[in-house]
């Protein structure tokens, strides 16, 4: 339990850490290389859940000479001013990067690096993205390189097994690797515990599978009984055996020796002769004890002489013996050891949970006019980072984002420990204002330039010094004073709207016919009753090409458009929806233009 205790705390001092940690010292190495080149060092691997602080040395080109190997599309033999790193992307989570310099000016300095440390919680394999501004002259271009950054998944070792895999967010499948195979030899049996309910006494267990959020003790055994019971000394701790005196020394101290025979009779094992002394005598030895009866017969040699040599007695023995053992006068002591060495092993999977999605929120509508913004919101608050497209977006860390430009969004959350989650994507829209409605000036008539950019649908207001003129909603308006005339456009489809300002001086000698005057275009031409109630009526008797009627109220909305074709001499127009008020009735064709004031009551 020590053990897992100092995990859990090894882990929860790493993991609480993750941000804001800072780096090692940034150390530029570089091979041998052009001085005009563009060259990137490879990045080692790292793993789940261990520090990883490497560096990432480089140097920037000159000229576009080595840009444009890579990219033909990079004109070759340009000069560099100035290269900026801007960001870098798509790093493993739960790691960052540091660098002393951002900027060079590659006539005076090249060579750099880039710092990457922290803790990966993914294993996966990353494009890390590098996203640099280059100037050529005036002109600032921005380019991206990218590497390849290998995080594998979590590993740990023991005396008995590896893990692989073992610190996970969310269900994981742990991978586990004997560390101490039999290679086939009888002798070795195991025991697993793995923590999740599952045991086993297979050598090599199978892929395990943990699905709740804990830490999951996995308990290891292996009982090594591969040398069997060896014979390790035998001892003759008493022996009746004696010799005659004889010259010169008169001793009667034995010649003794130790024989081990088997049932077959076969010597397995033969001393010297201990010349000339008493018991205890003892031989050391090293024979592998099988499952029959052995003996061991002590043996006073005397060389032949006289009656021949002296049996001292013979005792029998197995595997399993203990003790001394006694036969008559002799008394033998043998040694018999069993070794059998067992490893015992403890590691833990550890598990944590997978925190819930992130939510965004658009506070406004996802699609926006250009010049205009949306904000998006996320439900968390801390720990957070938004994407474009599949970019990190530079310290885009708060629960609120305010974009105006179009892509795909995201957010991706980390929890404490580090475990990630991200967000749906919502897509921002950019709609197209209709185009700039810039208007001419002939004789204080001030008319639209281009009628063919207005809008299907679409709104017409005028101001004078930034106040609207009420009832001016038409493609023309004459002007009787000086002043900054605004033209404003609104496309009624996608509620984008443009303008145009220009000062407008007043000419006095050319005064504009007003639209109180109805023989200025289509004479002939009746509109009844004025005031109206439900009913509109237009008659023109005259009527040789299309006519466009456009109604708009006396705020400049229009609440009508309608085209009267050649024909037809008389328009009905049902005004039953339309409220109180003043109107403005503009009718044009492709040469003639007239506004009519209405009133309905």
């Amino acid at each position: 339990m020590k053990k897992i205790g100092l995990v859990l705390f090894i882990f929860s001092f790493l993991f609480g850490n993750i941000f804001g940690q800072n780096c090692d010292e940034c150390i530029v190495s570089l091979p041998t290389l052009p001085e005009d080149t563009l060259f990137l060092s490879s990045m080692p691997d790292g793993t789940v859940g261990t520090n990883y602080s490497e560096a990432l040395s480089f140097r920037m080109p000159k000229t576009t000479t080595p840009v444009n190997a890579i990219d033909p599309g990079t004109p070759a033999g340009l000069d560099i001013q100035n290269i900026t790193l801007i960001s870098i992307n798509n790093l493993p989570v739960g790691m960052t990067w540091e660098t002393e310099q951002t900027e060079y000016q590659p006539d005076e300095e090249t060579d750099g690096c880039i710092q990457f440390c922290g803790t990966p919680l993914v294993a996966d394999t990353f494009m890390v993205e590098i996203n640099i501004a280059a100037q050529v002259s005036v002109i600032t271009q921005t380019t991206s390189f990218r590497f390849r950054m290998v995080i594998n998944p979590s590993t740990s070792n023991t005396a008995g097994f590896s893990l692989s895999n073992n610190i996970s967010c969310g269900p994981t499948e742990v991978d586990i690797v004997n560390n101490i195979p039999s290679n086939g030899q009888d002798g070795i049996s195991y025991f697993w515990d793995f923590g999740n309910g599952n045991s086993t006494l297979n050598e090599q267990p199978n892929t395990q599978t943990y699905t709740e959020p804990g830490v999951y003790p996995i308990s290891y055994r292996a009982v090594i009984d591969t040398v069997g019971y060896l014979l390790t000394s035998i001892e003759v701790v008493e022996s009746g055996c004696r010799d005659l005196p004889s010259f010169p020394s008169f001793s009667t101290a034995p010649d003794m020796n130790i024989k081990v025979l088997d049932v077959n009779d076969s010597i397995l094992f033969l001393t010297p002769n201990y010349d000339n002394t008493f018991a205890p005598i003892e031989a050391s030895t090293s024979l592998n004890l099988g499952t029959q009866t052995y003996r061991v017969e002590v043996i006073d040699d005397d060389g032949g002489l006289n009656l021949g040599d002296d049996e001292c007695g013979i005792v029998s023995f197995n595997r399993f013996t203990t003790g001394d053992l006694v036969s008559g006068d002799l008394t033998v002591r043998l040694t018999i050891v069993h070794p059998v060495d067992t490893v015992h092993a403890l590691d833990s999977v550890i598990v944590y949970a997978v925190p819930a999605d992130p939510e965004i929120i658009s506070l406004t509508s996802l699609e926006v006019c250009g010049g205009q913004s949306v904000i998006l919101e996320t439900n968390y608050d801390e720990r957070i980072q938004w994407f474009q497209d599949g970019i990190l977006i530079p310290d885009a860390t708060e629960s609120q984002l305010e974009v105006s430009e179009a892509g795909e969004y995201y957010v991706q959350y980390q929890s404490e420990v580090g475990c990630p989650a991200s967000s749906e994507v919502l897509v921002v829209t950019l709609l197209t204002p209709p185009a700039t409605p810039a208007y001419v000036n002939e004789e204080n008539v001030l008319t639209l330039f281009n009628q063919n950019d207005l809008p299907e649908d679409y709104t017409i207001a005028w101001l004078l010094n930034g106040e609207i003129l009420m009832g001016e909603a038409g493609i023309s308006l004459c002007i009787f004073e000086s002043g900054n005339y605004t033209l404003s456009l609104l496309d009624e489809m996608t509620g984008c709207s443009n303008s145009f300002t220009l000062n407008v001086p007043y000419d006095p000698a050319a005064p504009c016919l007003t639209t109180d005057i109805p023989a200025l275009a289509f004479a002939e031409l009746s509109i009844f009753p004025n005031p109206f109630g439900n009913h509109l009526t237009i008659q023109y008797p005259n009527l040789s090409e299309e006519m466009t009627i456009r109604v708009f109220n006396g705020i400049g909305q229009m609440v009508l458009k309608q085209n009267w074709l050649p024909g037809n001499n008389q328009l009905n127009l049902v005004t039953d929806d339309w409220e109180s008020g003043v109107y403005w009735l503009e009718m044009t064709t492709g040469t003639q233009r007239r506004v009519e004031k209405l009133v309905r009551f």
